[in-house]
């Protein structure tokens, strides 16, 4: 081969080269390879491969290196609920429907992060005076209802209003009871409390209703009203279409995302929320992939799902059995109140009933909770046999039936609870567990109406199995204060003791939460070692998530609602962008 440029030792890249440097055209070289010999050709090929796969991989690395992957917007996802929607309305909703669909459609002046701070929703900023009894709110500017219209103080107003007057029986008119609501300007509104009271702030998350649409109605208007289901607020999603079958029974509400929310559009664009009369139709229809996900899946049907999907948020409820002194004056014997706790074994009742799903309560407050303990220490746990025991040395002896007596009187009462699955199984695990040491119990089941206003209300209980929302941030004052012992007061116990009542007083009076934790971990030393009930447990919300859906992590919450607080923060599609134009890291 005669060629001026080619030596011969010449390797395949000199070609190359000399051909680049020698300004021969591109359409040259594949003539020019071809006239190579095989063997040189072969060479030039591998090392054209090598530097191919070199230069991707240098990009790969490079992207690893400095690039970043960030949520974006777009994408959807469905999920499946029990119960039908009734009222869409931050005054008038009361199931969990209704709350968690209010949640997403309305937004409220502050909102609680799943750390449990408050932050700035439709509130640009507020202040506390100095005495604690006038909070002032300033609104942000030009923030709208999902129909366009500007929010003011005037709906902010309207608002309260509406769940202060009887006439609505709003759900939500017990926390504003003795709050008085003034506009200032239209962005400046204050709230003047009677007393002190350091979780008002809580109050403000309520959902804020446009004045402009519902002024004209009527209290009765007001309940049988289509905006009710056709809700208008200024939440993170709008409702874009409620579907209903062909006799009107509600299906799905299809939500899409509100571009003006005050916290910045969400990131998934559409919500399809479908409802359903029972868990069983729900899973039937989980399993053939009508709804990506689940609310409040029950423990059995776990097992049935994907374990990892399924995310487990701690609900701020406790269960205990709740002793009444007025009916059975041997609950008043510490021993005996003592003797009844150390005989149940209280993880047997979460694994028997819950499957698991669900934790340990000691005291008053929930694992979690501002001043509860960060963890349960089973290292003091008494059995049954200590029970017994201690019965004995207090002067109880079993009698010809296996009862224990004392003076004439046995050591037996009733048990009153709601006839609900659940603690209908709990009841008769602490009837045969109590039974086994010599106690007889009596389970009494009562619908949840009845067991309210026969038995709850006017204390006509021996003992009670019944539960307390108690929240993140608690105010134990209704619970456990000495004047709450009787209706409408919640101290189910008629729990009496000087120093709580003080400790209580001062921890809802003040705004310092340093100081409040101090006051609630005393508090809740006090009532645990008062034993004025069986403290039994607390349960799990269990969310079978949607599997596309990133940035769900489970936190304490109250209601189921709550896990939606930062669904604008919720994402499915990611794009890759240079780290250094990454703002959220």
């Amino acid at each position: 081969m005669n060629d001026p440029f080619l030596e011969e030792n010449d390797n395949p890249s000199s070609i190359f080269l000399v051909r680049l440097f020698s300004k021969i055209h591109l359409r040259e070289i594949p003539h020019i390879i071809d006239t190579l010999p095989l063997k040189k050709r072969i060479i030039f090929w591998g090392c054209f491969w090598v530097a191919v796969l070199s230069l991707v991989l240098s990009i790969s690395f490079l992207n690893d290196r400095f690039l970043s992957r960030v949520p974006t917007y777009g994408g959807y996802f469905s999920e499946g609920m029990i119960g039908r929607p009734a009222f869409v309305n931050p005054v008038l909703a009361g199931t969990d429907t209704d709350k968690t669909l209010e949640s997403l459609v309305y937004s409220g002046l502050l909102r609680k992060l799943p750390n449990g701070e408050l932050i700035s929703d439709l509130a640009e900023s507020y202040a506390v005076s100095d005495d604690g009894k006038t909070y002032t709110v300033e609104l942000k500017k030009n923030i709208k209802f999902h129909d366009g219209k500007p929010l003011t103080s005037d709906d902010v107003l309207f608002t309260i209003n509406k769940i202060k007057d009887p006439l609505f029986k709003s759900p939500e008119r017990g926390g504003w009871e003795g709050v008085v609501a003034t506009k200032i300007d239209e962005t400046k509104i204050t709230f003047s409390l009677s007393e002190p009271y350091a979780l008002f702030p809580e109050n403000l998350t309520l959902g804020i209703l446009p004045e402009h649409i519902w002024k004209n109605f009527t209290s009765v208007d007001f309940n049988n009203n289509t905006f009710n289901i056709n809700a208008v607020g200024s939440g993170p999603y709008k409702i874009k279409y409620v579907k209903r079958g062909a006799n009107g029974t509600i299906e799905s509400f299809i939500l899409s995302a509100f571009s003006n929310f005050a916290l910045g559009k969400p990131l998934i664009n559409k919500i399809t929320l479908s409802f359903y009369d029972d868990e069983q139709k729900l899973s039937l229809a989980y399993e053939r992939g009508e709804v990506d996900a689940i609310g409040g899946i029950s423990p059995e049907n776990v097992g049935k799902s994907q374990k990892e999907s399924v995310v487990r948020y701690p609900l701020a409820r406790g269960f205990s059995v709740f002793l009444n002194q007025n009916k059975k004056e041997f609950f008043a014997n510490s021993v005996v109140r003592q003797a009844l706790l150390n005989s149940i074994d209280k993880n047997k009742i979460i694994q028997d009933v819950f499957l698991g799903y669900a934790t340990v309560l000691e005291g008053p407050l929930p694992l979690g909770s501002r001043g509860a303990p960060t963890n349960i220490s089973a290292s003091t746990k008494k059995t049954a046999s200590d029970s017994i025991l201690s019965l004995e040395e207090n002067g109880w002896e079993k009698n010809t039936k296996g009862i224990f007596e004392k003076k004439g009187k046995e050591l037996t009462f009733s048990l009153a609870t709601a006839n609900i699955a659940e603690l209908k199984a709990v009841a008769e695990n602490l009837k045969n567990e109590w039974n086994k040491i010599g106690v007889r119990v009596d389970i009494k089941m009562y619908e949840i109406g009845d067991l309210n206003q026969e038995v709850i209300r006017p204390r006509g209980y021996d003992a009670l199995l019944f539960g307390e929302v108690i929240g993140r941030e608690p105010d134990l004052f209704a619970f456990w204060h000495s004047s709450q012992r009787f209706d409408p007061g919640l101290n189910v116990a008629l729990y009496t003791n000087p120093k709580v009542d003080k400790l209580l007083s001062e921890a809802r009076g003040t705004t310092d939460t340093t100081i409040r934790t101090t006051l609630y971990e005393s508090i809740y030393k006090n009532i645990a070692n008062d034993v004025p009930a069986i403290f039994l447990y607390s349960p799990l919300y269990l969310y079978e998530k949607p599997k596309q859906v990133k940035n769900i992590t489970p936190f304490l919450i109250t209601k189921s609602a709550d896990r939606f607080t930062n669904i604008y923060s919720w994402y499915i599609n990611e794009d890759k962008v240079w780290k250094i134009f990454n703002t959220k890291k």
